[in-house]
């Protein structure tokens, strides 16, 4: 799963130095010890990450070689010949393993070649691509590296009043709205662990194929109760069956979590296909029927016909700070 993030690379400078040290604040963030070594066969430093294993194994240390490739600026791939010396590296540091860390992604050359480097040379090799490293990045444990590499545009949590019963949550660079059924004494701050926790345990159980964007957030203190409102991009969703099989199944995924102290989670959610994430109409797909179902916490999908529909009844994006009017066009209208 990749939830949708606004994280831009592009903010990093184009001579890749950052990024390398980006990556490797970020393995220190994960609890990953990572160093740069000396000079290497090409006169440039290496990042070596070392992976503590498993205590039925003796925790025994894996060494990886880190190669990070810079292309955002220029919107191009890796290639296989970004790859040169990588094998020698390797052996000169005693390294066991090979991680590409990239802000774009490795064109198939590329990832041919790096399964020939497993294949042929007994080295382990992986790759994290730019939606990967976005992802790695929206765990709350890499809150202090988004700050420092992104400033503004890395995922926050600024929270704006909106009406009797709704906040606005600036993540970054997107928005969320945020329901509370009381909201005497609560400025919605109290929130923000729960949202990052729940989308951590998400990403763990959802496949990689889907992209997730989260729209609204409620919460019921009577009865410690939260619903959660996402759009899910992908090309097949039948692997859970229909959309309520996949709002249990995403439920069950929460309340399972000893970390929730027995909150109940319901899902809300709308299914488009990948090609449909990049419009512009979807960015800030939420109109008047969905706040008040927001409002709430209930299903923003009563009365409609289903995702199809919603999907090409779209509204007109909303401007920061400012409400949708009850006489907005919503997304059942025929």
């Amino acid at each position: 799963m990749r939830i949708m993030s606004d994280i831009d690379f592009r903010l990093l400078p184009q001579d890749g130095i950052e990024f390398e040290q980006m990556v490797r604040d970020l393995f220190v963030a994960l609890r990953v010890r990572a160093a740069w070594s000396g000079r290497g066969p090409d006169d440039g430093k290496d990042l070596i990450a070392e992976e503590e294993g498993d205590d039925l194994f003796g925790r025994k240390i894996h060494r990886w070689l880190v190669s990070c490739k810079h292309f955002a600026h220029a919107g191009r791939a890796v290639s296989a010949d970004d790859l040169e010396h990588a094998v020698d590296r390797c052996q000169q540091h005693g390294c066991t393993g090979f991680l590409l860390a990239c802000s774009t992604e490795p064109s198939a050359a590329c990832v041919r070649a790096i399964e020939g480097l497993e294949a042929n040379n007994n080295i382990v090799c992986h790759y994290w691509d730019g939606p990967i490293l976005r992802q790695l990045l929206s765990r709350p444990e890499a809150l202090g590296v988004r700050t420092t590499y992104f400033g503004r545009d890395a995922p926050s949590w600024e929270v704006a009043p909106f009406d009797q019963h709704l906040a606005v949550v600036n993540v970054g660079d997107h928005q969320i709205y945020l329901g509370l059924r009381n909201r005497e004494g609560d400025d919605g701050t109290s929130h923000r662990w729960q949202y990052e926790l729940g989308i951590e345990h998400l990403a763990q159980k959802l496949p990689d194929d889907v992209n997730v964007r989260v729209r609204a957030l409620y919460y019921d203190d009577k009865n410690c109760n939260y619903a959660w409102y996402l759009d899910l991009f992908a090309d097949d969703m039948t692997w859970l069956g229909d959309r309520a099989s996949i709002e249990r199944h995403l439920s069950q995924v929460l309340v399972q979590q000893v970390d929730w102290g027995g909150q109940w989670h319901d899902f809300w959610v709308r299914i488009h296909e990948h090609s449909n994430e990049g419009s512009d109409e979807l960015r800030e797909f939420v109109n008047s029927a969905d706040l008040r179902a927001i409002e709430t916490g209930s299903d923003w999908n009563d009365g409609l016909a289903g995702s199809i529909e919603i999907a090409q009844s779209p509204v007109a994006p909303m401007p920061r700070g400012e409400s949708v009017s009850d006489d907005a066009s919503p997304a059942s209208a025929a």
